[in-house]
């Protein structure tokens, strides 16, 4: 094992070496979606926008699955056996056999309406991402599209929502099996006896990699759609030849927005949780009238989460967005000539 690490600590030297020129690429393409944030900050809307819509959705449906599994006769429990021989106030819920529908039934919807609100908000951000793209440069060195969001977001939800909802339905089966073979294996062992249930549990592996790589497809074709106004499906293959013909650009630029994407998530919590620690000790109003710092810091962590992850989450986005237009646009400027509208590799 040792002489395996070492030959890989003499090895990857080498590999970063010959790479080295897509890493530098990677690491333009990303620090061109931190100047689309610069140059479009209300693009980081759509990510608030839909977050609020998938937590009002999720709370509604948490509501309607509780009604739904609450409706007819509840028997109380009975007698307690307590000595003053009172009545127990609480109620039993037995579990039907269409309790486990119901519940399938409402992860499904749940699965299929998350996703198809991600894909509006993919293919809007996208659609975004592009027209600033190709937007011709100002006097200052910035690229400006007036109204550029609220377009975007017109546009998707006239012509896309169709597209965003083939894409949920894709995945919600896929997720929802997912679901049901995690929770099964923490079922009682003792129940697995039949080969239908085995095989059950044996395709749980394999399918996490099916989901991933159909996730990260439709995420492709999303921003296909909001890029050429194509389908689902011509959009889908669109992205599919275009990674094929550009592999390594396409896998440098996803894993480092994921390390990037981390990095800052932990930065951005850490940073703001050491500034309210901070403000919670030496501001005399706090001091004074607060009994513990725990609670407040709990919140900051929370909410640091929360906007790290929306603002990362659309960087991310527009990375993956400003590769497939620059890949586009190599092309482009290859087979048809001209000059390409970012050319990061002589930056």
């Amino acid at each position: 094992l040792a002489i395996l690490l070492w030959c890989g600590a003499g090895i990857l030297p080498i590999i970063i070496c010959c790479i080295r020129r897509r890493l530098v690429l990677a690491a333009r393409i990303l620090s061109a979606a931190s100047n689309f944030l610069d140059d479009c900050p209300s693009v980081l809307g759509i990510s608030l926008a839909t977050f609020s819509v998938a937590f009002a959705f999720f709370v509604f449906m948490a509501s309607t699955l509780v009604y739904q599994i609450s409706t007819g006769d509840i028997p109380k429990l009975g007698w307690n056996g307590s000595a003053e021989g009172r009545k127990d106030p609480y109620h039993r819920l037995h579990w039907t056999a269409d309790i486990p529908w119901a519940l399938v039934f409402e992860i499904l919807m749940f699965a299929w309406t998350g996703g198809f609100i991600t894909g509006i908000s993919q293919i809007a951000v996208a659609h975004i991402v592009g027209s600033w793209y190709f937007a011709p440069l100002t006097t200052g060195g910035r690229r400006y599209v007036k109204g550029a969001t609220l377009d975007g977001l017109f546009t998707t939800l006239k012509s896309h929502l169709g597209t965003a909802a083939l894409g949920g339905l894709i995945l919600a089966p896929l997720r929802v099996l997912r679901f049901l073979v995690r929770w099964y294996r923490h079922t009682d062992i003792q129940d697995r006896h039949n080969a239908f249930q085995r095989f059950f549990l044996r395709i749980g592996n394999g399918l996490s990699w099916v989901y991933e790589g159909i996730k990260y497809m439709s995420k492709l074709a999303y921003i296909q759609v909001g890029l050429t106004g194509q389908g689902l499906i011509p959009s889908a293959w669109t992205a599919f030849t275009l990674m094929l013909r550009n592999p390594l650009k396409f896998a440098l630029v996803g894993e480092l927005g994921i390390v990037f994407e981390i990095i800052g998530q932990v930065a951005i919590v850490l940073a703001n949780s050491f500034l309210a620690l901070l403000a919670l000790q030496h501001i005399p109003y706090y001091r004074e009238n607060l009994s513990s710092t725990e609670a407040p810091l709990i919140v900051v962590v929370i909410l640091s989460w929360l906007v790290s992850t929306l603002l990362l989450h659309c960087w991310g986005l527009a990375a993956d967005t400003i590769l497939q237009c620059y890949v586009a646009d190599e092309e482009m400027s290859r087979f048809e000539g001209g000059p390409k509208r970012m050319n990061f590799d002589n930056q």
